[in-house]
């Protein structure tokens, strides 16, 4: 009788999560090891993962702390003045992952040709192109340092690829689209006027940059009737809205 009783449950049990599966095909269960419980015993939780659903909505890592992924990777090349002993100018890498440490400019994380994982480089260190640019700048590369540890990437599928003028160190320079990054559960982030999203921005001059929004201008061509001028008539964002 309890061996039916037992069959009964996990039947039962399958058919809910199944059918909960079907109308929230997000929803995935994945096993992990509890902090503070005795070593060998696992728990459950219940994690959100991309689906067939959501493949073609924009490309979103969830929440990450200090280190997380990319979008997707990009192929770059590495000034080897920052990584090896003996500089050989610019060597190919893949870059697959960020870090963001309070007070330092964001780490790249890549792989290097030799199948070595090279962490925490300066953007300024990455270029692209088989000509790029010889001296850039850290304050050309990333206009604010990194401050808080949590933070969500992703590719917003309306801004892919499309041109846009960014604003580095006072000098204006055009590039392309590539991903954005938005800080989460720090103090500024809690502020409308100090909250930020960063855009990741691959410039015509080999070299990347990462900017706020008000240091962007983009264009797409169906839509936007700029005259290449920074618009001056916008106003910080300072309120919260809520509807209770």
């Amino acid at each position: 009788m309890a061996h039916q009783l037992w069959q009964t449950l996990i039947a039962d049990w399958g058919e809910i999560f199944a059918r909960r599966c079907v109308e929230e095909p997000d929803l995935r269960r994945e096993g992990r090891d509890q902090r503070g419980q005795e070593e060998g015993d696992a728990g459950w939780q219940t994690v959100c993962l991309p689906t067939q659903k959501n493949r073609g909505q924009d490309r979103t890592v969830s929440v990450n702390s200090v280190i997380g992924s990319l979008p997707k990777h990009q192929y770059v090349l590495v000034d080897s003045a920052f990584t090896h002993r003996e500089p050989v100018g610019f060597a190919p890498a893949v870059w697959f992952g960020l870090v963001s440490i309070p007070g330092r400019m964001w780490g790249c994380n890549v792989m290097l040709e030799t199948g070595a994982i090279y962490r925490g480089l300066p953007l300024h260190s990455l270029s692209h192109g088989d000509d790029p640019i010889p001296q850039w700048e850290a304050g050309q590369a990333q206009r604010w340092d990194c401050y808080g540890t949590d933070w969500s990437a992703t590719e917003y599928l309306y801004l892919k690829e499309l041109r846009v003028k960014a604003r580095c160190k006072g000098d204006t320079f055009d590039g392309e689209y590539l991903f954005t990054v938005v800080p989460t559960n720090d103090g500024f982030s809690a502020v409308p006027e100090q909250s930020k999203e960063f855009t990741f921005v691959q410039l015509g001059n080999g070299r990347f940059t990462v900017q706020p929004t008000d240091h962007l201008m983009f264009e797409e061509k169906s839509f936007t009737i700029g005259s290449g001028e920074w618009p001056r008539i916008y106003k910080r964002q300072t309120e919260i809205y809520s509807c209770e």
